[in-house]
């Protein structure tokens, strides 16, 4: 049997060395955070279609005007509130996350005449693209023991986005109104309308109420 020669001993002991140099640092190595870990699911429109009613309106904020005795019910998300004398805007998101802002215009007399409105020239309550101002279906629409009239209208100087109302003539004027960008906020405002509710009988007055601010 032949020896190994003394001149490769020195070169087998480097490489064993180098081996368990290796295992042990592999071994010993502390573990790296992962830096891109999955996303956490957050709260997204499609998210709450499962939920009911209850369910979905149940974090969300009120605001009252203790001055005309009404109330409303809106998302929470990096919301905020402007109430002037005769005007209120309330800005949100639909959800936490949510890069976009909405706002919601409160008035206290009606900006839009329908009378003055040429109506679409078919049954879509939806945005007609044209030119000019047009609106869409009129639907009369219940809010607890009042009415209010909801309609869509075109808005030329933004042609991606379409007006929605909602005008209550009773117990006095009041008149809701944001932008539909996509369809995304019209459920919201739907939702919106159907919280909103008088808290006493206000005697119906043919004068715009003052608010209080």
């Amino acid at each position: 049997m032949k020896k190994i020669s003394s001149g490769f001993a020195p070169i087998i002991v480097v490489l064993i060395l180098g081996i368990i140099a290796v295992a042990a640092y592999l071994t010993l190595k502390p573990q790296t955070p992962n830096l891109y870990p999955s996303p956490t699911p957050i709260q997204t429109p499609d998210s709450t279609a499962n939920l009911s009613r209850d369910e979905v309106l149940r974090d969300w904020k009120t605001y009252t005007n203790t001055k005309l005795d009404y109330s409303f019910k809106y998302p929470p998300f990096n919301s905020s509130v402007e109430d002037a004398t005769n005007e209120v805007l309330i800005k949100f998101s639909l959800f936490e996350n949510d890069p976009y802002l909405y706002s919601l215009f409160i008035t206290y007399k009606f900006t839009v005449d329908l009378s003055k409105l040429s109506a679409c020239n078919s049954d879509s309550k939806l945005q007609c693209l044209d030119t000019n101002y047009q609106r869409g279906k009129v639907e009369e629409i219940a809010l607890g023991e009042t009415k209010a009239k909801s309609f869509y209208v075109s808005d030329p100087q933004v042609p991606e986005s379409t007006q929605r109302f909602a005008q209550i003539s009773e117990p006095f004027e009041i008149e809701l109104m944001t932008r539909i960008l996509s369809g995304g906020i019209d459920p919201a405002f739907d939702q919106i309308l159907s919280t909103l509710k008088f808290l006493e009988a206000t005697p119906t007055t043919t004068s715009s109420p003052t608010p209080s601010s």
